[in-house]
């Protein structure tokens, strides 16, 4: 390398440096041969060893595992009244919202409620007139009983008497035939033998008329035996005219309420979740009108994949899932889980419902994750709330970089090696 410069020009840069000068010397071929050698062999076990994850991105929510309980509207209406609020708690039979078909027409709605007024006024009348009739029968029972009680006792007297008249009867006319004898013999007056026929014959006459006054007795006591006989059908028939009209106005004042109002209550017990309506707003009939859920069932992750992505996807496949109101880079992720994974599309309306989207209307599917709850913070898990948006990463499968490259190659043999004999 000396031979490139001038001696004198090496003298007096010598002079000018303090110790020893020193000059680059080109590597030689082997060294070169051995750094192309290690960066082969870092390059194959690189290739051979290093793998990465092949994956789909997805978007969506939180909802409970046993699914969210879409709650629609009836009929077609407007929607006077929302008695619930995202959040509540509401038990089985709890009114959720009211609808009511005919706001649109408020001459309508005002003559119904008086028409419902005035059947309520008539059924409360109708129960009035009824508890004083049962009074007033109960009453002429009693009163029946009484009086029968009592000719049965004026004719048990009868019945004394007229045996009395009878025996006072016979006992005369057993003394008659001797007192004809003692009349012809002398012995007795005529007019004392007829003043004794005369006694006789007035209690013939008594007795026939104690007589006619038994069967007065007997077909008065018959009359009133008909008569309370006949009291408790004639109650019967009085109940049946009552139930009949009870019935009637009930059931048309139903109408009113059913036609004017309808009131939708929960199926069971349940938390609010989300509200697709407000008050004043029309609906359709088996338009979704607001979500229930069961707060105690497990919280899973359902995201949407695009058509093409679940042929790849499998139960058990692993994921990881970020919360949109969660940051990852502070609070960290969540291992998740495929379930499952829907066989059909998910339609536009129930996706709405969802409170999910696709964009340009493409068909998307739905991925079920379950949560593992093991690995995640309990202050990560703390937030989880249903509804909340999540981005997941599903992980379709782990591979060699050596795979990746070689993949074209394989895949042109692939025909050859399957049409061969």
């Amino acid at each position: 390398m000396n031979d490139l410069y001038r001696p004198e020009a090496l003298q007096h840069a010598a002079s000018n440096q303090q110790g020893r000068q020193l000059h680059a010397i080109q590597p030689g071929w082997r060294s070169i041969l051995m750094l192309i050698v290690g960066a082969v062999c870092l390059l194959a076990a690189l290739l051979g060893w290093a793998r990465f994850s092949e994956k789909i991105n997805a978007s969506g929510a939180l909802q409970p595992a046993t699914g969210l309980l879409a709650v629609t509207a009836p009929v077609e209406g407007a929607v006077i009244a929302i008695h619930v609020k995202p959040g509540d708690r509401v038990k089985r039979g709890d009114p959720l919202f009211d609808l009511s078909p005919d706001m649109n027409t408020l001459n309508l709605k005002q003559s119904r409620e008086e028409r419902a007024t005035q059947l309520r006024s008539e059924l409360d009348e109708l129960e009035v007139r009824m508890r004083a009739r049962r009074s007033l029968e109960s009453e002429r029972l009693r009163s029946a009983s009484a009086q029968m009680r009592s000719l049965r006792d004026d004719l048990q007297s009868l019945k004394q008497q007229i045996e009395l008249q009878a025996t006072r009867l016979a006992l005369s006319e057993s003394k008659l035939p001797g007192l004809r004898k003692l009349a012809e013999k002398g012995s007795i007056s005529r007019l004392q033998l007829a003043d004794q026929e005369a006694a006789v014959l007035d209690l013939r006459a008594e007795a026939e008329v104690l007589g006619r006054m038994m069967r007065a007795q007997q077909r008065e006591i018959e009359i009133r035996r008909q008569e309370l006989q006949a009291l408790p059908e004639q109650n019967e028939i009085a109940e049946s005219e009552y139930l009949d009209q009870k019935t009637r106005l009930e059931r048309e004042l139903a109408g009113l309420q059913r036609d004017s109002e309808y009131r939708v209550t929960a199926a069971s017990d349940s938390v609010v979740g989300n509200l697709l309506i407000k008050e004043g707003q029309s609906v359709r009939n088996g338009q979704t009108v607001l979500m229930l859920y069961d707060d105690r069932a497990e919280l899973r992750a359902f995201v949407l994949v695009p058509a093409q992505a679940p042929g790849r996807i499998e139960a058990g496949g692993l994921a990881v899932v970020r919360l949109a109101a969660l940051p990852h880079q502070r609070h960290g992720h969540l291992q998740g889980r495929v379930v499952q994974v829907s066989q059909t599309p998910i339609d536009q309306a129930q996706l709405g419902v969802l409170g999910h989207s696709a964009a340009g209307g493409a068909p998307v599917y739905r991925v079920e994750l379950a949560i593992d709850q093991t690995e995640a913070s309990q202050t990560l898990l703390q937030h989880l709330k249903v509804g909340m948006s999540v981005e997941a990463d599903l992980i379709l499968r782990r591979r060699r970089l050596v795979d990746l490259l070689l993949e074209p190659i394989s895949s042109q043999l692939r025909p050859d090696v399957g049409a061969a004999p």
